[in-house]
């Protein structure tokens, strides 16, 4: 083989080495590639400030896009549950990547439902000494001084108020710091009985504290009632340590109702009780306790269990007392009828005076009913000295009848 054919063949082999070597350097450097890959979680559409990337239409914000590691970005959001819910602090454009710094779970200035967003003046001092922060809820004391005494009045202005902002911010201090080294006003969600409380105390020149709250078992107050604080703000509470308070007029009884069963018609004695006429003659109604005797009849059902009756006429819508119910009466035996006694007729006599040799005789006679007379002897003390006791004789010798 000639000496230039050796030298071709040798560059062909040197050639074919090094396009190995290189072959093997891409393959390797492909396959860690793929090792790198990482998925960065971006902004599947224009997204407001504010936005709540609530978790039913997660799908709909956010989605998964794989990128190189050396070509992701230096901080993004890796745990998906993370997102979930929160807020989207600044405007996001299609594609963006979600920076941790960019959700946050504060609700920022959206107040919850029924709420407004209200902000006054604040110290340091005033504030926690910064340690108030956007989501935390707090109690408000307040301090007013009365025009008349000039004393001060210290009271809870509110209890677990929500803070939603510290100054213009509503993500809390910067740079993960613990707590705000200025600030000069605070935002609270309020109502709206809240906020007109809240306008009257900075109208009154209210000094206002807030008291951080544990998040267990927070401090209890003795708190006013609206009315209270209302006078205290508008200054028509009355201060006068001399002046006594008005009797308060003693609370009148709660009247005690119960309900009895009264008849709606006129009742008759001797009527049965049964579940029937109970129903059809009888009402429920309430009475005041203290009108009702404690002789009435309410359990009319044990009545009709042993068949009582009514024993006695009761009246329309008046009480049935127990006694007039029980039970029936045995009908009465009508009396024997007696013939009444016809005393004798009274009998009439007449007296017949006789003068006799012996003496003066005096003979009665008997009226009989159909007018006639019998004798019926003599009388008087001079029947002894009568001879003969028989009715005198006529001059012929009859006995001589009184016509």
């Amino acid at each position: 083989m000639k000496q230039k054919n050796m030298l071709l063949v040798a560059v062909a082999v040197v050639c074919g080495l090094i396009a190995a070597f290189l072959t093997s350097q891409m393959s390797a450097k492909s396959k860690k590639q793929q090792v790198d890959m990482v998925n960065v979680p971006q902004a599947a559409m224009d997204l407001p400030i504010g936005t709540k990337l609530k978790a039913e239409d997660f799908d709909k914000y956010v989605k998964m896009v794989p990128v190189p590691r050396d070509m992701a970005p230096v901080s993004f959001v890796e745990d998906l549950s993370t997102l979930k819910d929160k807020r989207v602090t600044r405007t996001m454009r299609t594609n963006d990547a979600f920076n941790p710094a960019d959700v946050s779970s504060n609700e920022a200035l959206n107040p919850p439902e029924g709420f407004s967003v209200m902000t006054v003046r604040a110290s340091i001092d005033e504030a926690v000494a910064g340690f108030v922060r956007p989501g935390v809820r707090v109690d408000v004391l307040a301090s007013v001084q009365l025009k008349k005494s000039q004393k001060y009045v210290v009271f809870p202005l509110f209890t677990d108020i929500l803070i939603l902002a510290v100054d213009s911010s509503a993500m809390g201090p910067k740079e993960g710091g613990q707590s705000y080294q200025n600030l000069s006003m605070i935002s609270f969600a309020v109502d709206k009985d809240t906020s007109l409380l809240l306008q009257a105390a900075v109208t009154r020149g209210a000094q206002m504290r807030c008291a951080l709250r544990h998040p267990d078992k927070p401090v209890k107050y003795d708190t006013m009632s609206p009315e209270e604080m209302w006078a205290i703000l508008s200054g028509s509470i009355e201060d006068d340590k001399d002046k006594k308070p008005e009797p308060k007029e003693p609370e009148e009884p709660k009247l005690e109702l119960v309900k009895v069963k009264v008849p709606t018609i006129d009742l008759t004695a001797g009527t049965e009780i049964t579940q029937e006429f109970l129903e059809k003659n009888f009402t429920e109604a309430e009475f005041p306790k203290a009108s009702v005797p404690e002789n009435t009849a309410r359990d009319f059902e044990s009545h009709i269990r042993k068949g009582h009756y009514l024993l006695k006429d009761v009246a329309a819508n008046h009480f049935v007392p127990k006694t007039f119910l029980g039970e029936k009466p045995a009908e009465a035996k009508a009396p024997p009828v007696e013939t009444p006694k016809v005393a004798p007729p009274k009998k009439e006599y007449i007296e017949v005076t006789v003068n006799t040799i012996r003496g003066i005789v005096r003979h009665r006679y008997e009226k009989l009913s159909n007018g006639e007379f019998k004798y019926a002897g003599v009388v008087g003390g001079e029947a002894e000295a009568v001879e003969d006791k028989k009715q005198p004789e006529s001059s012929n010798g009859e006995k001589s009848p009184i016509q």
